[in-house]
C-alpha cells in the first residue's frame, strides 16, 4: 500500500473511532425509544388476547367471549435512567395473576423476555445505532445528535 493509501486508511479508521466515541450517548436516547417498542409489542399481544408468548387467554366464563378486550389500554411505560418500566393498572392486574375464582390471563412478560419482544428490542437497538453512527459522521457535534435519532425527545 502506498503512503497515500495508508494515510487514507488511517484517516478512515480515525473517523470510525470518532464515531464510536459518541456511541455511549445512546444510553440517554435509547430508553424512551425502547419503551415505545416494548409498549407496542406487549399492547399488541394484550389486544390479541394472548400472553406475551402468544398463548390464548382463557375465555370469559359468562359467555365464552374474549376476556379483557381493553387490556392494552391498561398498559403504560416509564423510564428512569437507562431502565424501562412496564406498568399494568386496573382490574387487569388481578386478571394477570388470577385468583381462586379467576384464571390467570398473563399480560406482562414474566420470567424472561419473549422471543418476539426480544427481536423487536434488538431491531430497535440496531436501527438506533445505525442512525446514530450515520448522524455522528455527518454532525461531529455529539450534543446535536440526540435530537436527530428517530423517536427520541
Amino acid at each position: 500500500m502506498s503512503d497515500s493509501g495508508t494515510a487514507a486508511a488511517l484517516a478512515k479508521l480515525d473517523e470510525w473511532i470518532d464515531n464510536l466515541r459518541t456511541i455511549h450517548e445512546l444510553e440517554n436516547v435509547a430508553p424512551p425509544v425502547l419503551a415505545g417498542i416494548i409498549l407496542a409489542e406487549v399492547s399488541a399481544t394484550a389486544a390479541a388476547g394472548t400472553t406475551p408468548e402468544g398463548q390464548s387467554w382463557a375465555p370469559r366464563k359468562a359467555d365464552g367471549g374474549r376476556a379483557l378486550a381493553n387490556a392494552a389500554a391498561a398498559l403504560s411505560t416509564t423510564t428512569s435512567g437507562n431502565t424501562v418500566f412496564l406498568h399494568l393498572d386496573g382490574i387487569e392486574v388481578i386478571h394477570h395473576f388470577g385468583t381462586s375464582k379467576l384464571p390467570s390471563r398473563q399480560i406482562l412478560p414474566m420470567g424472561g423476555v419473549p422471543v418476539k419482544l426480544g427481536n423487536a428490542i434488538r431491531e430497535g437497538l440496531v436501527q438506533m445505532t445505525e442512525e446514530w453512527l450515520t448522524r455522528a459522521k455527518a454532525h461531529r457535534k455529539t450534543g446535536a445528535l440526540a435530537k436527530h435519532v428517530k423517536g427520541s425527545k
